[in-house]
């Protein structure tokens, strides 16, 4: 650890080093990183207070969005929170930590290996008792009946889930107040119009 905080000392010109910046402090926010950290694009890591006590949930009702890859916008680090429907007072804001499109097994492979924990939110308790003692699907027609008859989310989880499986949250409210029906992926950056998820979504 020594010699890690050393190198990350060489970085900070000696005006800005913090008064209490030491190889502890070094450990501890490197402990932190693998849970409380935020992927900024593809390069970089950030910690932010308020975002690190956004729980998660496999059906969030908010998506971040991020202008890292930017360098012409200002304050191109700072996170965006979009909430992608009505949020009803007193509920709690959370976001996912996973791909929201990937199956059971996916997700609580991740979550697990890099979070700690194991999601027991309404999603995760009505697909776990989708799969049998192998792990798997009987077959996919089994698969397609149960997402039609015991999945109420899927509509909701498919009216929000880009092609690039990135999420599409609306854009800003009008300047009168009402919610935009433009849709933006919190990924690749596609804007389109919203629709219901009757339609084919792409």
């Amino acid at each position: 650890m020594p010699l890690i905080h050393s190198q990350l000392s060489s970085f900070i010109p000696p005006n800005l080093v913090p008064m209490h910046f030491s190889p502890e402090t070094t450990s501890s926010l490197l402990s932190k990183k693998k849970t409380n950290s935020v992927l900024l694009g593809g390069r970089a890591l950030g910690f932010y207070l308020w975002a690190s006590m956004i729980n998660h949930d496999c059906l969030p009702n908010v998506c971040r969005f991020g202008n890292i890859d930017d360098p012409t916008r200002e304050n191109n680090t700072d996170l965006i929170f979009r909430a992608l429907d009505e949020i009803k007072e007193g509920s709690e804001i959370c976001r996912s930590y996973v791909v929201r499109s990937d199956e059971y097994r996916e997700r609580h492979s991740w979550l697990i290996e890099y979070y700690g924990f194991r999601c027991k939110c309404d999603r995760c308790k009505i697909e776990s008792k989708w799969f049998g003692n192998e792990g798997e699907y009987a077959d996919e027609e089994e698969e397609l009946v149960e997402r039609e008859v015991n999945f109420p989310h899927w509509d909701l989880l498919m009216r929000y889930t880009c092609k690039c499986d990135g999420t599409l949250a609306p854009l800003p409210p009008y300047p009168d107040g009402s919610v935009s029906d433009i849709m933006e992926c919190n990924w690749c950056g596609i804007i389109r119009k919203y629709k219901p998820p009757d339609d084919d979504p792409f």
